[in-house]
């Protein structure tokens, strides 16, 4: 019987357990490691990536990936999701940094009522400023509620 060495890494079984992930970091340090010279093989056992397709996948898009972390405003998600509505989000952060500057009240209620206006005004239909894209809203842009 073969006992493993307890510095070779374990993988996780099929049924129980989910294969590790690069997050929005480790991706780009793959691509530079690979612009450095470093072969896919050898960039798997360096990353410690359980599937070499991963870093296959990760060279494919490494163009749409700087693109993607350079615009992304949310750091060490596994995903990065871009936003569905960017306009509207624009335009509430700037209507919420001018009230701010203004020092005017600002309410939850307040900036789901101007986002539902902002979408009006731009024409978008399926928009809906509920309350889970809300807090979604304000992790990825900062906005805090409080004294000013």
């Amino acid at each position: 019987m073969i006992v493993p060495d307890e510095s070779e890494a374990i993988l996780p079984s099929r049924n129980n357990e989910k294969l590790p992930r690069c997050i929005g970091e480790q991706r780009i340090e793959v691509i530079e490691s690979h612009e450095e010279g470093n072969s896919e093989r050898k960039l798997t056992d360096i990353f410690a990536v359980v599937k070499p397709t991963q870093i296959n996948k990760i060279l494919k898009n490494k163009i749409r990936i700087r693109k993607e972390w350079e615009n992304f405003k949310f750091w060490g998600v596994k995903r990065m999701r871009m936003e569905k509505f960017p306009e509207i989000n624009e335009a509430l952060i700037e209507w919420f940094k001018s009230a701010r500057a203004k020092n005017s009240p600002i309410s939850r209620a307040s900036m789901k009522q101007k986002a539902m206006e902002i979408a009006y005004a731009l024409g978008t239909k399926d928009f809906c400023a509920s309350n889970s894209w809300f807090d979604k809203f304000r992790v990825r842009n900062n906005v805090a509620f409080g004294a000013l």
